[in-house]
């Protein structure tokens, strides 16, 4: 009886394992992105780096990948995160020479694949503040 007991459980785990990736399909099916641009914040005086898009999207090679900034596209590279999902990155010059202080700058990524299309956007605000020496 305990071995039919733990011979269950391991199969119910089983069940739930499988049944987990099929659900996270599904929920892609309705072609959206969860996307978070990084930094959270533009700040025009930071010196240099990158702006990053995590996603919630599998990474494909092969993929079309286009980033716009307030209806401008972007220069980008794409690379996979650690789960396997989509990483964009773009210079900062490039989103500092398109945004504006004050105000937000709307990010919005299309994905292609496999006559497919699958969009997803945020929003940061942009400031303008100049780092004080210490």
């Amino acid at each position: 009886m305990k071995k039919l007991l733990k011979l269950s459980v391991k199969a119910l785990l089983l069940a739930a394992l499988l049944v987990i990736p099929i659900s996270g399909a599904v929920l892609a099916d309705e072609n959206t992105i969860d996307m978070v641009v990084s930094p959270n914040v533009i700040n025009l005086e930071s010196r240099g780096g990158s702006i990053s898009v995590h996603t919630d999207i599998g990474y494909v090679a092969t993929a079309e990948v286009i980033l716009e900034v307030d209806g401008t596209s972007l220069e980008i590279y794409t690379f996979p995160d650690n789960c396997g999902n989509l990483v964009v990155k773009a210079d900062i010059i490039d989103v500092k020479e398109i945004v504006a202080a004050g105000g937000d700058a709307e990010f919005i990524l299309t994905y292609n694949i496999d006559s497919e299309t699958y969009m997803g956007s945020d929003t940061v605000p942009v400031i303008q503040i100049i780092p004080q020496k210490q």
